[in-house]
């Protein structure tokens, strides 16, 4: 009788308690729901940033290096003026160009991406550019293509901004690693050209890095799957 008599109680208390664990079963499957959406709302909302940083920062970049690159210049050319001035004007042209390229050749800047290019007027690459996979000076002591882009930069006046595509290996010309900025000076009284130079690549590299380290910090749940 007394087992009789507890069954209704017993069978109550399961049939609330598999209702109750129901109820928690489906509640809990909204909150995880809600929270994978307001987890992929935020890293829209963060991609949306990265794309309109990258499109900002497309735009920018030329403007950007440009300006980095005549400060580097500038620099450079106070080291020229040093060495003419410790000769104390009885170098020749060519010894003192010889200087320079002793002062120039390893000289760097922007992280070891940027470099100096010094071309005499008559072609002669006295600095060649670097070649833009392996980072090495080209042997080659003439790029007439180069030359003349540095010229018409240049033009009547004694400085100037241009871009320079380098064709090696049979690659398409007009990728940008294969691109590098450039900012020249001519020099009358050694009637040569120094160039800052550095490559496109490099600045497109770092606004990549950049976003990549922007989207890594969103916080997410790596069991919901939702930044991959």
């Amino acid at each position: 009788m007394i087992v009789l008599s507890t069954l209704p109680a017993i069978v109550l208390g399961y049939i609330w308690t598999s209702s109750e664990y129901s109820r928690f079963t489906e509640q809990a499957k909204d909150w995880r729901e809600t929270y994978i959406e307001s987890r992929r709302t935020l890293l829209r909302r963060e991609v949306e940033k990265a794309v309109e940083y990258i499109e900002f920062k497309r735009a920018a970049i030329d403007k950007q290096l440009y300006a980095e690159l005549r400060k580097e210049l500038a620099g450079s050319l106070g080291i020229v003026r040093t060495i003419y001035d410790e000769t104390g004007g009885k170098a020749t042209v060519d010894q003192l160009l010889a200087s320079v390229v002793e002062a120039l050749d390893k000289r760097r800047f922007k992280n070891e991406a940027g470099y100096f290019v010094l071309a005499k007027a008559d072609g002669t690459l006295l600095l060649p550019p670097l070649q833009p996979q392996t980072r090495k000076r080209l042997s080659t002591g003439q790029l007439p293509d180069f030359l003349a882009a540095l010229k018409t930069a240049v033009g009547t006046g004694n400085q100037g901004g241009f871009s320079y595509s380098f064709d090696h290996g049979g690659g398409e010309p007009n990728q940008s690693e294969n691109i590098s900025l450039n900012y020249a000076y001519y020099i009358s009284g050694l009637d040569a050209y120094l160039v800052a130079s550095a490559f496109k690549i490099d600045e497109q590299n770092q606004v990549k890095q950049e976003v990549l380290e922007r989207l890594a910090a969103v916080p997410y749940d790596p069991e919901s799957s939702i930044l991959y």
